[in-house]
């Protein structure tokens, strides 16, 4: 397993070992820092070209929480449109795709 990345404080996330084979992205379970359980999943989703968080059942976010994973998914989408740029020098994201 990861590391555990604690960005408030009611959830964390842990960084996944990749276990699919030619896998490029990263993976991070979203996990309660309360109970320790796994809260979803943040991987990427190649049809829209970045990060998304799914939840698994029966988990229920309020709007702080909602708030933190979408600012960590933002992060991510941003650090792999940076790597992709030095790699072949994209032009930069459309501002109604950031």
């Amino acid at each position: 397993m990861g590391s555990l990345k604690k960005n408030q404080k009611h959830l964390s996330f842990q960084e996944m070992a990749n276990i699919e084979p030619g896998k490029k992205t990263k993976v991070f379970d979203v996990v309660s820092i309360h109970t320790l359980s796994v809260l979803g999943t943040i991987k990427w989703y190649s049809p829209w070209r970045k990060y998304w968080f799914t939840p698994l059942g029966n988990t229920g976010f309020d709007d702080n929480c909602l708030d933190v994973i979408s600012a960590f998914c933002k992060k991510l989408n941003k650090e792999h449109r940076e790597l992709l740029k030095t790699k072949t020098n994209l032009p930069p994201m459309r501002e109604d795709f950031r």
